[in-house]
């Protein structure tokens, strides 16, 4: 999931740059909404592998506090 993150952030990062360069009022509606769906998807793929990252983490310690 965390390649996905990436691929999905840096997609919005380029919307972004597209928003900046649009010269007609469709060019910069369409990027705005592609820069806001590759963000979403981008966070929601963050916060997933997080979750997963932390749940492995924990369960892995048996229940013991980590770095004993």
């Amino acid at each position: 999931m965390r390649n996905w993150a990436i691929a999905f952030l840096t997609l919005a990062a380029v919307s972004g740059l597209v928003c900046l360069g649009a010269e007609t009022p469709e060019d910069l509606s369409a990027a705005r909404v592609l820069m806001v769906l590759f963000g979403v998807l981008g966070a929601y793929a963050a916060t997933t592998h997080h979750l997963r990252s932390r749940s492995r983490r924990q369960s892995s310690g048996n229940g013991a506090p980590l770095g004993t």
